[in-house]
């Protein structure tokens, strides 16, 4: 939504990247929650490309949930994000919601 205030001349009401990364956190999760897996996938992808994590262990749900995700359509794609392991999350445990 932020992004889509600006783009038309607006001022932003999420004020910092971060702001803006952790409502695209939330959102992903809401939607994945929802069971609405299209609708979550672009959340995780975006928030995968910031390398987007938090001290709540955030950065390993984004990539557990995009692996996920991934795995149903693509295992290409799923086993990239497997070997990307930017966070270590191979070696940290895993909550997936």
């Amino acid at each position: 939504m932020d992004k889509l205030i600006t783009e038309a001349g607006g001022k932003a009401i999420l004020q910092s990247k971060d702001d803006v990364n952790r409502q695209t956190y939330i959102t992903a999760i809401c939607a994945l929650s929802a069971k609405a897996d299209d609708d979550a996938l672009p959340y995780f992808e975006e928030l995968a490309a910031a390398n987007y994590t938090d001290s709540t262990g955030a950065g390993a749900v984004v990539f557990e949930s995009l692996y996920k995700l991934y795995e149903k359509k693509d295992n290409a794609k799923a086993e990239n994000i497997w070997l990307r392991d930017e966070l270590n999350i191979r070696k940290k445990p895993i909550f997936f919601c």
